[in-house]
Formats: structure tokens, C-alpha cells, sequence
């Protein structure tokens, strides 16, 4: 929590200097730029004219180099947005204050922090009403914090979004690789980045809380080490400034402020992304969502669903899924999972959340076998949507769970292709806890089944209620995250020792407690990174979606070889990929490289499944590049090239090391590597995946 009080400086020099720059500060302070520096940084900030906007920060980690630099036009260290509720999305009732607005500006500074205030700023109609105050601390293990507080005096206007720390111009445009979070795998490299970008947290478009940029060597790592969750974005602009976008509770409420419960970590660093992952990986593993026992510790989990090999999507009768099911698990020599679609008598994708009766009246007993035969069987509910088609919907007990709009009365309304018209809904209700809690109790207790897929729930960013009678912070805040987390402990509670994993789509880091795998189900590319898994490897389970049905090989390898190398569980097939003999027919060649890739990551489990993805390993011969098609479903194809052989590093618990090599390519090749002055030469058989273990630590 940022201490309202402004540091006071003890030296009486530093005093009279300071209040010197308080009564003179255009002739003090525009002649010396703010400098906070240390062992591992310095940090520039201008001068009051410009709003104290950072005007660089230098790694002194790798040769000096400096990210930021303030613009010649409008720079900003913050900015602030206020509107009035209730608010109907009129952009006449909302009104904004930065950091070069007018008011009274100073600082003061310690050895190793500075303070920065700005009083009697005015909203239209109220003068001098925020004060608004930053702190910004260096640690050399750390980096540095920065915190904001908001002082709002106003009888109209309530802080609706806080933008604080803003970095300007952190790179030119096209020469940094940015971290963008996001996808299947939780991220995207933006080599030599032009985009902009807009990441909601926490979603599937933002699983972690941090990103970073890096120029050869050079690393920034911008983070908020936030162990409540509250709602948040970060944004990245096309002249690739970043900043932190804050929405606090009771927004828009007059008389709202801010106050950091969190601080914003920017930290320079030597590397590239990898080494941002660990650093936010050494936060992550202390924070609660984290506590439970190491994956392979976890008895509360299946083995049959951590150590599966591959995903089926199904949607048959139980006697056609119990068929592909066990043909899969025959031909891939490995335990499969069934993702069980359209289980229930309900049309699909409508009508929730309401599921019974089932289908098959022998769901159970197909269940039952596959699961002994070793197999997960996963039906699939939705965890966060109600159907305005339903009979009940105005019911008063629906009504008074629906997730509210800032006009304080409108529900949020969703449709996907079903075409139905859907309503979110508040997770901190017990009325609508209640209905998610009976079904997940239905299915496990009473259909045989080993785990559910909970949609929506780590996928959709919060939806900022509005409700007054729900008792939480209208708006920001960490209720909605609060709310699922109280829900799924609920669930697995109602399991009565019943071993049964929970999933859900995308990889919000929030609920990975409670939640045992995450589906990566949006877009997936040669961009791709294991972002998730860099974080998480070795405490939760991710796998993946599916096959395409071209029958194109190389891509095929291209996009499970990937999987493999990062640990992810492998794909997802569909039932028109496996119409029995035309499945095996058709996708001969597939099914066999499939095949050896999880009986090398089921040999190396100790690793692959149950350890920790240190990073990629680098050759040190030449490694031919081979030039290859990136096809997605929806998109155009896209070219690119990259090397024959890549490889992986992994650590098991008892600190040994391995590493994962895959040939993507139709020739052998060799790949030659050192680890602690060890050097090793592999070869490999066109399209092969060796696995070896090296020296432990």
C-alpha cells in the first residue's frame, strides 16, 4: 500500500533544496532531469515542464543500452480517466487529467526511491480536487516499484481507468522483440515488432501478468506483481510505448481515488524473453494460486489425465465415442483423452445452464470403461453464461446474479454461432455458484467420468459488474477472480474425494489451484510461444487443439513437433479425422510421427511432464534452415522459415537436466550443443525426437 504521506527527506540540505525546487520549480528543474539509478539501472525522468515523464532507462546489465524516451509532444508519466455512473458509454461524461495538467508539481527523493506529487488538479466544473501521488523505489534484486495514489475529492467524478507507469517510446519501431501474451501457448514473439496491442487480465488474451521487450542482449521486463488479481490491461502502441492500464473499485463512483495494492515492476535484464519468464516465474511460485504440491506431487489429479498423450474432440453417441477412444488409445500406444461434447439431451451450446438428462443412457457405464482402460473422459459444461431463451431467465433468483452494465441496470449479452442471446453472470452469487456446483457433482459422482472442462471460466476477461446488490466493489477490482476461485474450491469439495481434474479454456494463472489443465484454443502460429508452460512447467497441465484435416504433413509436424519440445500435451482430434480405417488410411504418416513423439515425452516424463522448461537450446554448428507454411484454419498461409533441429532444456526435481531434440526436417541431420563445458554431438533420422539426460546440478 502507497503511503499517502510524502517521504519526508532527512538531511536538512536536501530539505531547503527541495523546497527551493517547490518555491522555484520551472528554473530548478528543468535544467536537471530527475536521475534514480543503482547498481543494475538508471531511470531519467524529465523535468516538472513535462510532467516528471520517464525519459529512459538504462540496462547497465548489458552494455549500457536505454529503453524510453519521453516524446517532443505531450509526454506522460500517468494518466487518469474519470467518468460519472451511472454511465451509459457517453463520452461527454468523461473528462481526463495527466501528469502535464496543470497543478502543483514537486518532489522529493531518498537514496534509493523518489516521490512525486501533484496537487489541486480540477475536473470540469470542480477545481483543485486530485492530488495525485507516484513513488518510485529501486532494489537491485528487484528492479524497480512503482505505485500511484489518487486523492478524489470530487462530488461528480470516480476514477474509472488509471494509467500509470507509462514508458514512451521504449524502442524504435521494428527493432525490439516483444513478449505480446495471448494464444494457445500464452504468448507471441513480435520479432522486430510494428504492432500494437491490448492484453485484458485475467483472460485468455492475458494468462500472466507481464511483458517484455528485448534488442539482442538487452531485456526490459515491465510487470505488476499483483497476488490478488485485480482487473487490469496493458497496452503496447505502435511507436512501442507500454503502459499499465488500472481499473479500480467502485469506478466511476464519485469521490473514487487509487491507491496501489500492487506495485508495477520495471526491470532491465540480460537476455531475451526466457529469462523475463523466470524472473516473473520466481514471483509466480509464491503467490496462492501457486500452493499446492508440485504436479507430480498431486495425488488430487489423475495420472491417466497428466500423463495423457493426446486429445480427441468428440460429440458421438457414447457407443461411437467409446469406439474412437479406445482406436486411439490402441494405435498411439498411450493414454488419450475424450473431450465429450454434446453429452446431454440439450441443444448445443444452448440452453445453459441446463444439461440433463444425458444423451446415451449408457454414458455412464462407457465411461466407466474408458476410464479404467487408463483414458480421461472429459464432458464438457459452461461455467459463466446463462440463455435468455430460458424459461426462468427473468426469474428474480437469475436476475439478481446477472453481471450488471456502468448503467447499473443492463446485463452484458453475449452470442456465439448457436445464435442464442447469453447473459454473464456474476461469479460471487451462491445462487449461481450453486448451479454450476450441481452439475459438475451430477457428472462426477454419477457418470463415471475422471474430469470436466468448465468453459469460459479462464478464457473471458471479468466482466466489470455493476450490480449494487451483489456486495463487491462495483467494477475493478479482484471479485471476479475471488468469486471463481471461491467456486471451483466449491466444486472439487462436492467431489467427495473423487478424484475428478477440472479444466477450462485459455490459462488465467489465477485459478490454476483448482484448475488441472488448461485448453490452449485460440490462435496458435509460428509466433507462438510457450509462454505458459516457461512460467508454470512442472505445477499445471496444458494441452492443445487439433489437427487440421488437410492431410499436410509438414505442417502437422511443424505445429505438434512444437508441443512436444514445450511439454504441452498433443492434439486435439476431431471425429471426422477419425472415421475408423479412413483415419488410419489417411493419416498414416501423422499418426506414426504422433506416436513416437509421446513415447518420447512418456519415457521422459520425469522432465517432460513433471519438470520445470528451463529454455531452448542453442547449436553450436550451423543448422540448416528449412522453409515452411504456417496454415491456419481461418487466415492466410503463412511463409517462414526456421531451423531443422530445435531443441529444449528441462529440469526434473532432483535438479538433473535433460534435453529434447526434434528434426522437423526429411533429412538427417546433427546437432551439436554444450551445457557446463560438456559438448555433445546428436544425430538425428529425418524427423526424429531423441530425449537424453545430462549431468545433474
Amino acid at each position: 500500500m502507497l503511503n499517502p504521506v510524502l517521504r519526508i527527506v532527512p538531511s536538512l540540505i536536501l530539505l531547503l533544496l527541495s523546497n527551493a525546487c517547490l518555491n522555484q520549480q520551472q528554473s530548478c528543474t528543468q535544467k536537471n532531469p530527475l536521475i534514480l539509478e543503482d547498481d543494475s539501472m538508471k531511470i531519467i525522468f524529465c523535468d516538472s515542464s513535462k510532467g516528471f515523464s520517464c525519459d529512459g532507462i538504462v540496462n547497465k546489465a548489458a552494455d549500457n543500452h536505454k529503453f524510453v524516451k519521453a516524446p517532443e509532444k505531450n509526454p506522460a508519466l500517468w494518466r487518469i480517466e474519470f467518468r460519472s455512473l451511472p454511465n451509459s458509454g457517453d463520452k461527454k461524461n468523461n473528462c481526463f487529467i495527466t501528469s502535464l495538467s496543470d497543478s502543483e508539481k514537486s518532489f522529493t527523493r531518498e537514496d534509493n526511491s523518489i516521490t512525486m506529487s501533484w496537487k489541486n488538479l480540477s475536473l470540469p466544473g470542480e477545481k483543485n480536487i486530485i492530488d495525485v501521488t507516484v513513488v518510485i523505489t529501486l532494489s537491485n534484486d528487484s528492479g524497480s516499484r512503482w505505485e500511484i495514489k489518487v486523492d478524489n475529492k470530487s462530488k461528480k467524478y470516480g476514477a474509472w481507468i488509471v494509467e500509470y507507469p507509462i514508458l514512451s517510446n521504449t524502442s524504435t519501431p521494428g527493432t525490439a522483440d516483444v513478449v505480446f501474451p495471448g494464444g494457445k501457448l500464452g504468448g507471441f514473439l513480435k520479432k522486430n515488432n510494428v504492432e500494437a496491442g491490448y492484453f485484458t487480465y485475467p483472460s485468455i488474451h492475458c494468462p500472466v501478468q507481464f511483458i517484455s521487450l528485448s534488442i539482442a542482449n538487452s531485456g526490459l521486463y515491465f510487470a505488476a506483481h499483483d497476488g490478488e488479481s485485480k482487473s487490469k490491461a496493458f497496452q503496447i502502441s505502435v511507436d512501442q510505448s507500454i503502459a499499465m492500464k488500472i481499473q479500480p473499485e467502485n469506478m466511476g463512483m464519485p469521490g473514487t481515488g487509487y491507491n496501489s495494492t500492487f506495485p508495477v515492476v520495471v526491470k532491465p535484464f540480460k537476455g531475451n524473453w526466457w529469462h523475463a519468464a523466470k524472473i516473473y516465474r520466481a514471483w509466480a511460485l509464491k503467490q496462492k494460486w501457486a500452493q499446492k504440491e508440485k504436479l507430480i506431487d498431486r495425488k488430487d489429479i489423475p495420472v491417466s489425465f497428466k500423463e495423457c498423450g493426446a486429445w480427441l474432440l468428440l460429440w458421438q453417441g457414447s457407443s461411437a465415442i467409446k469406439e474412437f477412444t479406445l482406436l486411439a488409445q490402441k494405435t498411439l500406444n498411450a493414454p488419450v483423452g475424450a473431450h465429450w461434447y454434446e453429452w446431454t439431451t440439450r441443444r448445443s451450446d444452448k440452453e445453459y445452464p441446463y444439461y440433463f438428462p444425458v444423451r446415451s443412457s449408457n454414458m455412464k457405464e462407457v465411461a466407466e470403461e474408458l476410464v479404467n482402460s487408463g483414458n480421461t473422459v472429459m464432458p464438457y459444461i459452461n461455467g459463466r453464461i446463462w440463455d435468455q431463451s430460458n424459461t426462468d431467465f427473468y426469474e428474480p433468483e437469475v436476475q439478481s446474479c446477472l453481471a450488471l452494465k456502468p448503467d447499473l441496470k443492463s446485463p452484458y449479452t453475449e452470442s456465439y454461432a448457436s445464435k442464442q442471446i447469453f447473459s454473464a453472470m456474476c461469479p460471487t452469487q451462491e445462487f449461481w455458484q450453486k448451479k454450476v456446483i450441481n452439475v459438475a457433482k451430477e457428472l462426477a459422482l454419477n457418470y463415471g467420468i475422471n474430469a470436466i472442462y468448465i468453459d469460459q471460466t479462464g478464457a473471458a476477461s471479468p466482466a466489470n459488474c455493476f450490480n449494487k446488490s451483489h456486495n463487491h466493489p462495483l467494477g475493478g477490482g479482484s471479485y471476479w477472480v475471488d468469486g471463481y476461485r471461491d467456486m471451483l474450491t466449491k466444486i472439487h469439495a462436492s467431489f467427495s474425494g473423487k478424484h475428478v481434474a477440472l479444466t477450462t479454456e485459455g490459462a488465467a494463472e489465477p485459478y490454476m489451484d483448482n484448475i488441472d489443465g488448461f485448453l490452449g484454443f485460440e490462435k496458435y502460429s509460428h509466433e507462438s510461444i510457450p509462454l505458459c508452460q516457461a512460467v508454470y512447467s512442472g505445477y499445471n497441465i496444458y494441452f492443445i487443439h487439433p489437427m487440421p484435416d488437410n492431410g499436410n504433413f509438414n505442417f502437422f509436424v511443424m505445429m505438434q513437433g512444437r508441443l512436444f519440445l514445450w511439454g504441452i500435451q498433443n492434439t486435439w482430434l476431431s471425429h471426422k479425422e477419425m472415421e475408423g480405417e479412413g483415419f488410419l488410411k489417411k493419416y498414416e504418416k501423422q499418426t506414426e510421427f504422433l506416436k513416437k513423439l509421446i513415447a518420447v515425452k512418456l519415457e521422459a516424463k520425469k522432465y517432460m511432464i513433471y519438470g520445470e522448461l528451463l529454455g531452448e537450446l542453442s547449436p553450436l554448428n550451423d543448422i540448416p534452415q528449412i522453409n515452411a507454411t504456417w496454415e491456419p484454419t481461418s487466415k492466410t498461409p503463412v511463409s517462414f522459415s526456421q531451423s531443422a533441429v530445435m531443441g529444449s532444456i528441462w529440469k526434473a526435481g532432483d535438479g538433473s537436466r535433460g534435453v529434447a531434440l526434434l528434426n522437423f526436417s526429411g533429412a538427417p541431420q546433427v546437432f551439436e550443443y554444450d551445457i557446463k563445458n560438456r559438448k555433445r554431438s546428436v544425430y538425428l533420422q529425418p524427423y526424429e525426437a531423441k530425449f537424453s539426460v545430462i549431468d545433474a546440478d
